[in-house]
């Protein structure tokens, strides 16, 4: 049976470098995409909790709702991935340090 030989510091940072650019760096929409949803779900929650409309419930009203509660329900969910992919991001900037 073969043993592996230990790596080079050089050839160590180069295999983390290229994970963060292969798997953390394509992931990075999640942070745009998660302000933009941020904005639609607050402003959608000010618009429907502070401010009465004046004719009544209209289709645009409609419209906004369903776009803030769609918005809302997706709040956690990008929450979690951007939390997670921060951590592998510190995770793998410690292991360069290494």
């Amino acid at each position: 049976m073969r043993h592996l030989q230990p790596t080079s510091p050089k050839l160590r940072r180069a295999m983390i470098e290229r994970a963060t650019r292969r798997a953390i760096e394509p992931l990075n929409i999640l942070n745009d995409l998660a302000v933009v949803t941020f904005i639609v779900s607050a402003t959608g929650f000010v618009r429907f909790q502070y401010f009465d409309p004046l004719d009544g419930f209209t289709l645009l009203s409609a419209a906004q709702l369903i776009i803030t509660t769609i918005a809302m329900a997706f709040v956690p969910f990008f929450f979690g991935a951007i939390l997670t992919l921060e951590l592998a991001r510190r995770r793998l900037e410690a292991m360069t340090e290494c």
